[in-house]
């Protein structure tokens, strides 16, 4: 009865736990994306400083990618865009980055982490952990948490990324970003290597393939 209540005519949904690896530019999948220790994602033209157990939620085909070049720690959990909408109608999904950021109290934190640690070594039924999962996501979820956990960026570098997603899927490189802004190319290599760790072009290139892939579709 309680499978039935959780799991509407839904029979043999997928879902797909990875850990410790690098986090993928493109995702095509609603994704879970629950950090096992600090780190910083970069979610569209956002910056997002996660402690243990925070998590981002992003939609499918969304820039998004750990800041810096060394692993994520943590679980990714990637499932059908529909199984969000039976299961957590209320989470807040809709930003204009596709994607939000929640934090959690450190008793949910742990539960959250369990979860997640019990879905990936089939410890615990995905047919249950799944419903607990989406009640500590929509008992959390609110703009005011992902404001908290956001990196600021000057105005001119989220100009350039605005930018950026709007000349997709033409190519922009740091000499077109200086002479559109009237600064040196010095200056804006040095605001990206700063606050993102990236070059422009870098920036620009996922980017640029997810909009080609998006036309493909």
């Amino acid at each position: 009865m309680q499978k039935e209540m959780f799991f509407p005519q839904i029979d043999g949904f997928f879902l797909s736990v990875s850990h410790d690896e690098p986090l993928k530019d493109i995702e095509e999948d609603a994704t879970l994306i629950v950090a096992e220790e600090k780190t910083e994602i970069i979610l569209g033209r956002h910056v997002y400083a996660l402690s243990k157990g925070d998590t981002l939620l992003t939609l499918p085909f969304v820039y998004c990618r750990r800041r810096g070049n060394d692993d994520f720690h943590g679980y990714k959990l990637r499932f059908p865009l529909d199984v969000l909408h039976v299961f957590a109608p209320h989470t807040y999904l809709y930003t204009n980055d596709g994607g939000s950021a929640m934090m959690f109290s450190a008793e949910e934190r742990a539960r959250l982490l369990f979860l997640c640690e019990a879905l990936s070594t089939e410890t615990l039924s995905a047919i249950y952990a799944l419903p607990e999962l989406f009640s500590v996501l929509e008992k959390n979820a609110s703009p005011k948490t992902e404001r908290s956990l956001e990196i600021l960026l000057p105005k001119l570098l989220k100009r350039a990324l605005a930018y950026i997603e709007e000349q997709a899927p033409h190519p922009v490189n740091t000499a077109l970003l200086a002479e559109r802004y009237g600064i040196s190319q010095s200056t804006i290599s040095r605001l990206f290597r700063t606050h993102l760790e990236t070059t422009p072009r870098k920036y620009a290139q996922p980017i640029e393939r997810l909009h080609k892939q998006m036309q493909k579709g």
